[in-house]
């Protein structure tokens, strides 16, 4: 719960968001006027006639279950203007007043990067998705997406597999999931230190409307939006305008031009979008300073009879999962030379190969 605004100032902003029509321009606008909605209400005769029939249609009903959603454990509302709000998220054209929060309040102000794409998405999709979304986590940045079916999911699970933190926001109210399918995925993001975000109350259902408005909070939360895989009419296209109109940066991955899937990713990279192949394009394009994990001071202490070189394929290994082909053009070794050297590492237990490429055992 709030401790900065009364509790009737609370509900009363409530009512108020809840009215279609009532959108983040006008709420700002009312507050910057008037100091509260509370007094708006109370000065209603005064008004414009547009505005009072808005403030005549406010949902007291639907503000009450609000408020008493904050009230359950876990449960969180952070206020445009106050110092958990999203500092990203309040530098875009017309932030959302507040946020409901589920989860870590303190990760909407982590670094992060959303992916977003195809809810259809090929082999070559859920791998990319994968790969990006493993490499994003284990650099130590957190990852946005919209807990909706394929390329979100898929970058939500693999991020927990780390693991790593991911946000999911939503375009209904935190009393419930969308789709309901991805229940436990959305309590898996919660127990591993995530949070379920959005802007609208108890009990809104999914509308289409809605959905832009979560993108746009996907792509404002986010220091740039990478499309892994989209058709020309994905609506992860609308996340990557808002992404450009934001000032955010825009990544795409190139796939082949006989596929349908790839055509949208395509289409932003001859718009300008940064066109990238490996995780390694995207934090360099950010200027990230990818956060070391504890995995190479550990190997370090526990094991001081590695080699050199072997110390070298483990602190690659330690910024992000790497094929072999990556780490032999960051290593410039001779190829006999890296292929013995993990297979070294491989025989210790210290590392494996998976879809990501070479990893190193948690």
């Amino acid at each position: 719960m709030n401790d900065q605004i009364s509790s009737e100032e609370l509900l009363a902003r409530f009512a108020f968001w809840r009215v279609s029509g009532v959108g983040p321009a006008l709420m700002a606008e009312c507050l910057k006027y008037f100091g509260s909605i509370q007094l708006l209400f109370e000065q209603l005769k005064e008004l414009p006639a547009p505005l009072q029939t808005l403030i005549q249609k406010a949902d007291w009903r639907g503000a009450e279950k609000d408020f008493q959603w904050l009230n359950e454990p876990g449960h969180h509302l952070v206020i445009l203007g106050e110092k958990n709000y999203p500092k990203v998220l309040a530098e875009i054209s017309n932030p959302p007043p507040f946020l409901f929060v589920r989860g870590d309040v303190a990760i909407l102000n982590q670094k992060q990067v959303a992916i977003v794409g195809s809810r259809n998405p090929t082999h070559y999709g859920i791998k990319i998705t994968q790969l990006f979304a493993h490499g994003f986590a284990t650099a130590g940045l957190a990852v946005a997406s919209g807990l909706a079916l394929g390329i979100d999911a898929i970058a939500h699970e693999a991020v927990l597999k780390v693991p790593g933190k991911t946000i999911a926001v939503l375009a209904v109210g935190l009393d419930q999931v969308y789709p309901k399918r991805h229940q436990t995925l959305a309590e898996n993001i919660l127990q591993h230190g995530g949070a379920l975000v959005g802007e609208f109350g108890v009990g809104t259902k999914p509308v289409a409307e809605n959905f832009p408005r979560r993108n746009r909070i996907i792509s404002g939360l986010s220091l740039g939006v990478l499309v892994a895989e989209a058709t020309v009419k994905s609506g992860s296209l609308i996340t990557a305008r808002y992404a450009l109109e934001q000032g955010r940066e825009v990544f795409a991955v190139p796939g082949s031009i006989f596929q349908t899937l790839s055509q949208g990713c395509h289409a932003l990279i001859k718009q300008g979008a940064v066109c990238v192949e490996k995780v390694a394009d995207v934090l360099e394009a950010l200027s990230y300073e990818i956060v070391m994990p504890a995995t190479e001071v550990k190997q370090n202490k526990i094991f001081p009879n590695l080699t050199t070189d072997e110390h070298h394929v483990l602190k690659l290994l330690s910024e992000m999962p790497r094929e072999f082909e990556d780490l032999l053009a960051q290593l410039a070794w001779p190829s006999e030379k890296l292929q013995i050297c993990l297979m070294q590492l491989r025989f210790q237990g210290l590392i494996d190969h998976d879809w990501s490429g070479y990893v190193i055992k948690s």
